[in-house]
Parts: structure tokens; C-alpha cells; sequence
């Protein structure tokens, strides 16, 4: 015997199911979740020195950089400061600088990290992490029951900001969550980045700067697929809060243990939703937001469901 099968189709089709039905407490909980997580940013975004690091490019000519990383004195990190628009002061204690520079397209790209905003912007993030994760959780607690048909009240959105062990734990795996996301968009993106500097050389073959773009998009497909196998942590977490980070994280990895690509394919699947999204101010994340949540909550219920039965996990998505 084997367990349940069940399609990317149907699942998201019983997400959209749920949304219609119980769209009230869906939207008052994706709006809440959406409200705050913007005024953070906005508050984050009027902050002055904020920033862990400043992206720039320019012709060549305004900037001689080789490509390389440069350690700049107070004195060379407080004028590039002045020269890209910011204050002198941000570069007061030193800056490091990353360079890249592409001599055939008349460009050179650069990444500068102001030594003296590193403390001030860990800071910031830090507050806006623990400001953003118990809103978060509350709405992804509010999923779960409103898949169950129970929608709690409103109030219960902010439940996860009065029990201290609880915010500890969400945030304590969101930092992870973070830290590991980008672990591995840098360990991804090395293949790609050798390309390019190597491609950008005098006398390089050319099919060295056709493979970078290709090679940078895989790249950030292999490190949104290793981000997603520890995604399912989050939702055990926010639908038994008294899980502890590393439970939540062995219990995910082991529900998604054979499943890990249909999982990644399905959160892939709204992509598309997300750039349209993007283009209209994100106004459809109302919508978005609980319907990919959903989604991902019916699908690990479905695993939970068909590792009970005999025979093991059947689950198939096309």
C-alpha cells in the first residue's frame, strides 16, 4: 500500500480553497504582517547608517580599481565616501573594498563596507529581527488554524511579543534561517564570480563572459534550494511553538527527507506571483502571502499524512 498522492495543482487549489473561504482573518493577518514589516523598513530606510555595505558602479575611468579587495585607510574611505554622496564621517575608521572591474564593457563594480557602520547596522537588524519575527509567527500561526477552520482572534497575531521563550525561539531560528540563506548565496555564487573576473581579463576566451550570466542564475537557484531545506522548521515551529529550534530543524529536515525538490518546485511555482507583485507595490502580497504560506503548511500536512501510512510517503507533485 502506499499513502496519499496529491499534485501541485490540487494543493494549491485547496490553499486558494481556504483563502476564499476564511479570506477575512487571512487578510487581516497578511495585512498586519505586511503594515509592520513596511514601517520597520521604512524606519530602517530614514536611519543614517544603516547600511552594512554600499553598491556602486561607474566607468572606469571615474573609478581605476582592479578587481580585487582593498583594505582603504580613514583618509581614501572618508573621499570615496564624499565622492559617492555619503558622509565623510562613514568612512572615519577605515573601509574594506571590493572591486571588480570589467575593462570590455567599460565598467567596474564595487562593494564598500564602512568599518565604523558595521556595529550601528548588526544593531539595527538585530532590533528590526526581533520587531519583525513575533508578528511573523503570529500570522503563521494563524494559517495553520485557520487550515483547520478555527481562525483565532485578531489579538492573537501579537501573542508571540508577550511570552519572551517564545520570541527567543522564533528569532533564535530566524537569525539561523538568515545566516544560512546567505552562507549560501556567497558558497553558490563563487563559481559564477571566478567567471566573470576571469572573463573581464585582457585575452580571456569569450565564452567565459557568455557562461557568467547562466552560471549566476543556477547559482541562485542552488542557493534558494539549500535555503528551502530548512524552511519546513519554520512552520513546525509556529504550529507547535513549545518545539525547541533544534527539534523543529531535525523534525523538518527529516519531513522533507526525499521530498526536498517538490518542496523547492513549489515554493519556485510563485515566483511569477511575486514579480507581478513586486511591479504593482506589492499590493498582492495580501493575497500572495497567505496563499504560499498555505500551500507550503498543506504540503508538509500531506507528508506528515502519508509518512503514517503504510508503505511510507507517496506524495507527488507535478
Amino acid at each position: 500500500m502506499s499513502g496519499p498522492t496529491l499534485t501541485r495543482r490540487e494543493l494549491k487549489a485547496q490553499a486558494k480553497q481556504t483563502l476564499a473561504r476564511w479570506a477575512r482573518p487571512c487578510m487581516l493577518a497578511s495585512a498586519a504582517l505586511l503594515l509592520f514589516t513596511l514601517l520597520l523598513e521604512v524606519v530602517q530606510a530614514v536611519t543614517p547608517g544603516t547600511s552594512l555595505s554600499y553598491f556602486l558602479s561607474a566607468a572606469v575611468e571615474d573609478y581605476p580599481f582592479q578587481t580585487g579587495v582593498w583594505r582603504l585607510d580613514a583618509g581614501a574611505a572618508a573621499r570615496l565616501m564624499t565622492t559617492v554622496g555619503l558622509p565623510a564621517a562613514f568612512g572615519g575608521a577605515g573601509a574594506l573594498l571590493g572591486a571588480l572591474r570589467l575593462d570590455a564593457a567599460g565598467l567596474v563594480y564595487l562593494l564598500l563596507i564602512p568599518f565604523r557602520q558595521i556595529p550601528m547596522a548588526l544593531l539595527i537588524q538585530l532590533a528590526v529581527l526581533l520587531l519583525s519575527t513575533p508578528i511573523l509567527y503570529g500570522a503563521l500561526q494563524q494559517y495553520w488554524h485557520i487550515l483547520r477552520g478555527e481562525p483565532l482572534p485578531f489579538r492573537s497575531l501579537f501573542s508571540w511579543y508577550l511570552d519572551l521563550r517564545l520570541t527567543g525561539r522564533a528569532v533564535a531560528l530566524q537569525l539561523l534561517l538568515s545566516v544560512w540563506r546567505t552562507a549560501t548565496s556567497l558558497v553558490c555564487m563563487i563559481p559564477g564570480l571566478v567567471c566573470t573576473i576571469l572573463g573581464s581579463q585582457s585575452g580571456a576566451p569569450d565564452f567565459l563572459v557568455l557562461l557568467a550570466l547562466p552560471l549566476t542564475l543556477l547559482e541562485s537557484l542552488a542557493g534558494y534550494f539549500c535555503y528551502v531545506r530548512l524552511l519546513p522548521a519554520q512552520y513546525l515551529l509556529a504550529r507547535s511553538p513549545e518545539l525547541g529550534v533544534g527539534q523543529a530543524l531535525r523534525q523538518g529536515l527529516r519531513l522533507l527527507k526525499g521530498s526536498g525538490r517538490d518542496f523547492f518546485l513549489l515554493q519556485l511555482s510563485f515566483l511569477v506571483w511575486h514579480l507581478v507583485s513586486l511591479m504593482l507595490y506589492q499590493v498582492l502580497d495580501l493575497y500572495v502571502v497567505p496563499y504560499q504560506h498555505m500551500a507550503s503548511m498543506l504540503f508538509l500536512t500531506a507528508l506528515d499524512t502519508a509518512r503514517e501510512a503504510p508503505g511510507g510517503p507517496d506524495l507527488t507533485l507535478l
